[in-house]
């Protein structure tokens, strides 16, 4: 993997820490409980370190994409951790890949239109594509 330079990555998860290790100058492990079904940390003093941080773009995936534009995930502590890092963040990139369309997961994170930019390994259905970005300041119509 090529080195990152001038960025600064923030994570719970301990795969991601690994790769990154030694890829880039600035990495921060977000610290908590530690979820070992998914190898990530949780709970109230991994909030605590993300309502003290601010992110120009983040981020994320989630475990489902619902055919109505939510985007949910398995667990509740997972999907507090998502939406927590999200009201920090200036612009919002949600990472898809196919196998997570028209799924949908118990606990709610958040709406397509709360989300500027949306990667996908496939195109998003139409009705899909209308909705990134609706209720953002600044819509973006950006999605590949």
């Amino acid at each position: 993997m090529k080195k990152l330079t001038g960025i600064t990555v923030v994570t719970n998860g301990f795969e991601v820490c690994r790769q990154l290790m030694n890829q880039t100058q600035d990495l921060y492990f977000i610290g908590g409980f530690v979820d070992k079904r998914d190898e990530a940390c949780r709970g109230k003093y991994a909030l605590q370190q993300l309502k003290m941080m601010h992110f120009d773009v983040g981020f994320f995936a989630c475990s489902g994409l619902g055919e109505d534009g939510v985007l949910s995930g398995y667990t509740d502590s997972g999907s507090l951790i998502v939406q927590t890092a999200l009201e920090s963040c200036d612009k919002r990139v949600f990472l898809c890949d196919s196998s997570k369309l028209f799924l949908r997961r118990i606990h709610a994170i958040c709406s397509l239109t709360d989300v500027d930019e949306v990667i996908c390994m496939e195109p998003l259905p139409e009705k899909l594509r209308r909705m990134v970005g609706i209720n953002r300041p600044e819509k973006t119509e950006e999605v590949r």
